[in-house]
């Protein structure tokens, strides 16, 4: 019920705003009977309105209204609620927004403050999956914004009935299916030619790979990928993902160089020539275009590890070096997001065969009973322990429902206890992919 004290707060100025708006529309009300001729009143008097009972939304159409959000995290929750009362300021920053898509970061932010738009509609564009939705879906953003002025109170226990349906749903499956089901890609770049190669992505990818396809994934695993076959790898792992349905989980998994521009993150091909930040975008890989198009994509959990907080070089021989560690990601709904390291800080390689992330996080993984948050928690705890906090591995999750790979038991999974299946990788390791530009990451919102 902590979510709901939480709304019921930020709610408030929302009553406010409905008595303030109410005394407008009185003042004009009187405004237009004092000079508006009594003869053309009565020629025009509007039907009575109807009785208020017959206004409100009973429950199962309150359910049906909220259920798109309610599974948001409770902070883009609220946002969501406050900003419907103001339809016509979504529409516009929505426009803004799309017109200002250079606009990354901090410029951003600065430019959002400049509007007059309410603070819950400014908060909005940093989620412009969600800004775009509500914008076109505009009868709908409406009706909610109403029934948030009208019917708070019955708002707020629809959405808690159906966030206690979907946690009832999550149970009742996970007791009848031990383990997570989906399609995985996993990617370890190592054999770089502008700066020095990698020893462990391979390796890397292998063993998450294996651990993968035992928990029953269907996996793809790509090594050394180029400029010209990321974009149409990622594609076609989005394609089978949409194709599977709803019920299953995507794991994307990349061990290899990564680099940060305009606090955005970008995975770099192996035949990338990056000489300074400016580079970035135009020779790497916008991981958020990949994030994004799978956010619209309906499944039950979406995982996204990254490997790749290395001390990559990149920019250094031309006296402009470019920042090193990842950019932190925005939450994003049924989606986790872990690094091997905090944002803006460089993991340790170690002299193993695996990293030192990729190590403990699989063996991790091969325990039976934990979900995938309890999973990097307590990969974290271990590296953050191993190295005197020198590394902490960084997660941001907000998944709807519990993941495990593996069923509930506190035994662990050796590597002898499941043959694992022979990876398509090593059918498509080597195999270009041919040139093509990436299909447009666009497509409508699932809600």
């Amino acid at each position: 019920m902590g979510y709901k004290r939480t709304l019921i707060n930020s709610l408030t100025g929302v009553t406010q705003m409905a008595l303030h708006r109410l005394s407008v529309q009185v003042l004009l009300l009187i405004f237009v009977v004092v000079l508006t001729p009594m003869t053309v009143l009565a020629q025009n008097q509007p039907p009575p309105p109807a009785a208020p009972n017959e206004q409100l939304l009973k429950p199962k159409q309150l359910d049906a209204l909220v259920a798109p959000i309610a599974l948001y995290p409770d902070n883009l929750l609220s946002s969501v609620l406050i900003a419907s009362t103001y339809p016509l300021e979504v529409v516009v920053a929505d426009r803004w927004a799309k017109e200002n898509k250079e606009l990354k970061g901090d410029q951003l932010k600065a430019e959002v403050e400049k509007q007059s738009w309410n603070d819950s509609v400014k908060s909005l564009v940093a989620t412009s999956d969600v800004l775009s939705m509500m914008s076109t879906r505009i009868d709908w953003t409406q009706k909610l914004g109403d029934a948030v002025l009208t019917q708070q109170p019955d708002v707020m226990d629809a959405i808690q009935r159906v966030r206690t349906k979907t946690e009832t749903s999550n149970k009742l499956t996970s007791t009848k299916q031990k383990k997570g089901t989906g399609n995985a890609l996993v990617i370890g770049n190592a054999a770089y030619k502008s700066v020095a190669a990698l020893k462990t992505p391979i390796a890397d990818a292998s063993i998450v790979a294996e651990t993968l396809l035992a928990a029953g994934y269907e996996v793809t695993e790509l090594h050394d990928l180029g400029k010209a076959n990321i974009g149409p790898s990622v594609r076609n792992f989005l394609d089978k993902v949409s194709a599977s349905g709803p019920n299953g989980a995507a794991i994307f998994y990349y061990s290899g160089y990564a680099a940060q521009s305009n606090s955005e993150n970008f995975l770099v091909p192996v035949d990338a020539t990056i000489k300074e930040e400016s580079d970035v975008a135009k020779e790497a890989f916008r991981l958020r275009d990949f994030i994004d198009e799978l956010a619209k994509t309906p499944l039950a959990a979406r995982i996204i590890i990254l490997d790749a907080s290395r001390d990559h070089q990149f920019g250094l021989a031309n006296s402009k070096p470019v920042e090193k560690g990842l950019a932190a990601e925005n939450m994003v709904p049924g989606t986790l997001v872990a690094f091997a390291a905090a944002p803006g800080v460089v993991s340790i390689d170690g002299s193993e065969d695996h990293s030192l992330y990729t190590g403990i996080l699989v063996a991790t993984m091969r325990q039976r009973g934990l979900d995938m948050e309890q999973i990097f928690k307590e990969t974290r705890l271990q590296i953050s322990k191993k190295t005197s906090r020198i590394q902490i591995p960084w997660m941001i999750s907000a998944l709807d429902s519990e993941l495990h790979l593996f069923g509930a038991s506190n035994q662990q999974l050796s590597q002898n206890d499941s043959k694992p299946k022979k990876s398509q990788s090593k059918k498509m390791r080597n195999h270009r992919v041919p040139i093509g530009a990436i299909r447009d990451l666009i497509r409508r919102a699932p809600f």
